[in-house]
């Protein structure tokens, strides 16, 4: 994009608050197109997760483009003797309050994604937050927990390698990186649809004209062949919209993602 727009693009992180911290900063910036928030699933999970959250995702941010989708794939240990997702969700109904899985955190992605197969399949099982998926990986290994989600980039070594095995993938399509893998919707869900993104807003009140700039730059440094090497390397895909686009979608995983924080009574103060 410095390439493009012939202007340095300055990269400030801004850690802290479950990114809260450096989106209360765009959604007060000046709207001139300048300052931009890259994104995740979770900006719009926040909305209604967070019970304290400064500002307002649907309502604070210019939309400009999504980026890239980071699929996730439910493992479980080889040591399990669980071979598919609908094996899980039997063992876990015949042997009701016994079965746990591990997440990164309390409203991380792989927590509610597992909220909402929970909710869609009759699936019976304990939430157990570690401080980061590391751990959660580790409690998988040493037989702590049933299941969990991880992101594709971070599962695949240690699938590839014989110490975890792929159950399913959440997202509607089977991964060209593990094409044996069935996907949840065509094991027990028809429908069932989650996938992880990243993508970039600006403050509302940003001119039109600059979002479409960025939005052009964004698409044109996503075909840039080391820009999708880089992507994919850690497991993740460039995709591409409209702002116009990329607000429908924001909006309706607010909504989706508010739903199930709310059934599964994930708030965090």
């Amino acid at each position: 994009m410095s390439q493009d727009l012939d202007q340095t693009v300055i990269v400030d992180n801004r850690p802290g608050g479950g990114s809260t911290i450096g989106t209360h900063y765009v959604a007060r910036a000046e709207p001139d197109g300048h300052t931009i928030l890259l994104i995740s699933s979770n900006f719009t999970i926040n909305d209604t997760l967070l019970r304290n959250i400064n500002y307002d995702a649907a309502k604070d941010f210019a939309p400009v483009s999504i980026a890239a989708n980071s699929p996730m794939v439910l493992v479980t240990n080889p040591k399990s003797g669980i071979n598919s997702v609908k094996q899980l969700i039997d063992l876990s109904k015949e042997k009701p309050g016994t079965l746990n899985y591990g997440s990164g955190g309390n409203g991380t992605g792989a927590h509610l994604t597992m909220e909402l197969l929970k909710s869609e399949s009759g699936l019976d099982i304990m939430h157990i937050p570690y401080k980061g998926h590391g751990p959660a990986t580790t409690a998988l290994l040493s037989g702590e927990v049933a299941a969990i989600f991880l992101q594709m980039g971070n599962a695949l070594p240690q699938i590839e390698a014989g110490k975890l095995k792929a159950l399913a993938v959440p997202h509607i399509h089977r991964s060209p990186l593990l094409p044996e893998v069935p996907t949840i919707a065509e094991e027990v869900l028809p429908g069932f649809d989650v996938i992880p993104w990243f993508g970039v807003v600006a403050p509302a009140g940003t001119p039109q004209r600059n979002l479409d700039t960025l939005n052009a730059s964004i698409h044109k440094a996503l075909q840039d062949p080391d820009v999708k090497a880089q992507l994919q390397a850690g497991g993740a895909d460039p995709v591409m919209n409209s702002p116009a686009e990329f607000k429908a979608f924001i909006d309706s995983e607010i909504t989706r993602w508010g739903q199930v924080v709310k059934k599964a009574n994930a708030y965090i103060d």
